[in-house]
Order: structure tokens, then sequence, then C-alpha cells
């Protein structure tokens, strides 16, 4: 498993990470909301990402365009909220809340 922490200043996933197992993903919105922008779930067929927001403002998670998380553009998540998707067939999937 890996951990990495990103904020509104260093919110790079991409590279960020080595691709399969799992990754774990702490976004400290302590100064402020961001986005973070999923890889390729081509790329990332082995791959889970687990989201905890760990400031009290809200991240959005956004796959790259063209890509879905079930179906959806986006998906955003608060304060001490867990999300994790997992990828398949070049679209991502939340495997739990």
């Amino acid at each position: 498993m890996q951990t990495i922490k990103l904020t509104p200043y260093d919110n790079r996933l991409n590279g960020a990470y080595k691709p399969e197992g799992e990754v774990v993903v702490l976004l400290d919105t302590a100064t402020g909301p961001f986005s973070v922008t999923l890889p390729d779930a081509s790329d990332s067929e082995n791959t889970k990402f687990t989201f905890v927001v760990t400031g009290s403002n809200q991240a959005v998670i956004v796959p790259v365009t063209g890509q879905f998380i079930n179906d959806l553009k986006s998906v955003t998540i608060s304060k001490d909220e867990i999300i994790s998707v997992t990828a398949y067939q070049k679209k991502y999937y939340r495997v739990s809340n």
C-alpha cells in the first residue's frame, strides 16, 4: 500500500504513485477545496485509489475526459469522508463510501 498526500498547491496524482495495488490519497483541504484528476483508467486497471479528506473543505475527484466514475463526471467528497474507486475496462467504479 502506498500513501500520498495532496493539497490545493500540489494536487497532481499522475506520476505520484506506482501502478498496481492500493493507493491511499490523503486530501488536505485545510487551506481550501480542490480537485484531483484520476489517471487514465486504462493505465490503472490493477490499482485501487482510496481518497480521504483530512481538512474542513471539500475535494472533487475527476476522471480524465471521456471517462466516468459510476457514470458520473465527478464525485465530491467532504471532511472525514472516504471513498474508493477502481478501474475496469476504461471506466472507474466506486467500490465503497
